[in-house]
């Protein structure tokens, strides 16, 4: 690993462990609300803390019914409304149609849920920051153990995953009381 890299790798560490609460379990929880991007907020950004968890915020959103219900198939409902942060990249519906998600494997669909999740709150904000503090790039650990690359073009956030898709940010900042999800309209881990 090179200098440069780890040094991107430390920013982003930061920026999760900064973007986190700590919960009364130990666990981190999510400041939600406050850190909310107006642009593309699907949640009000009211300074409070969001009353649903990221798990029914993403479920009562437009676009990301198959990525709720790939969640639900994958067994992964009760990680989305846990206590723990987490901050997810959620393939919207065309994207997921377009790939065939999974092909029906409950295994290969979870490591592909999971290929799109972070631990911790990263919200649209903190990911300009890493980027630009990381000379034009941020990355970022996902729970499958793979790491998702984000950079920008112009004010457009695209992210990138170890299998080689890259997908924009077409909708920021949705908040829920453990975290945010980004919606992408392409998939990063297959």
């Amino acid at each position: 690993m090179t200098r440069r890299t780890m040094t991107v790798f430390v920013a982003a560490a930061a920026l999760l462990a900064g973007g986190c609460g700590s919960g009364g379990d130990g666990n981190k929880a999510g400041q939600a609300g406050g850190n909310a991007s107006a642009a593309g907020s699907a949640s009000s950004a009211s300074g409070g803390q969001a009353k649903e968890t990221l798990g029914q915020a993403i479920g009562r959103t437009p676009g990301l019914g198959a990525f709720a219900g790939a969640v639900k198939t994958a067994g992964l409902e009760g990680v989305l409304g846990s206590a723990s942060a987490y901050t997810v990249f959620a393939p919207n519906d065309a994207a997921l149609a377009g790939a065939g998600a999974a092909g029906g494997d409950k295994a290969k669909l979870a490591g592909l849920i999971r290929g799109h999740i972070v631990p911790g709150v990263v919200t649209a904000d903190d990911l300009r920051s890493a980027i630009d503090k990381g000379h034009g790039r941020a990355r970022l650990a996902t729970l499958s153990g793979t790491t998702l690359t984000a950079r920008r073009e112009g004010d457009t956030i695209l992210v990138s995953g170890a299998s080689g898709g890259e997908a924009r940010v077409v909708q920021a900042d949705l908040t829920g009381s453990n975290g945010v999800a980004h919606v992408v309209d392409g998939l990063l881990a297959r």
